[in-house]
């Protein structure tokens, strides 16, 4: 079968991150949550994206 090149490259980077942090999945999240907070201090927010596709006219309609 051939190589799917995109899950080739997301294994690349997979490898790469986890070898950034020793292999340490813990050192990793504690990087992810530092990440947040810095984010979160700048002003950065994250929301959730609307469950199912919204229909324009239906609200206009409203």
């Amino acid at each position: 079968m051939p190589e799917d090149l995109i899950v080739a490259e997301v294994r690349k980077t997979r490898q790469r991150i986890f070898a950034r942090f020793g292999y340490d999945l813990d050192a990793y999240f504690a990087h992810l949550q530092a990440t947040a907070e810095d984010k979160r201090r700048r002003g950065v927010r994250y929301v959730d994206q609307p469950i199912g596709k919204i229909d324009a006219r239906k609200s206009d309609a409203a």
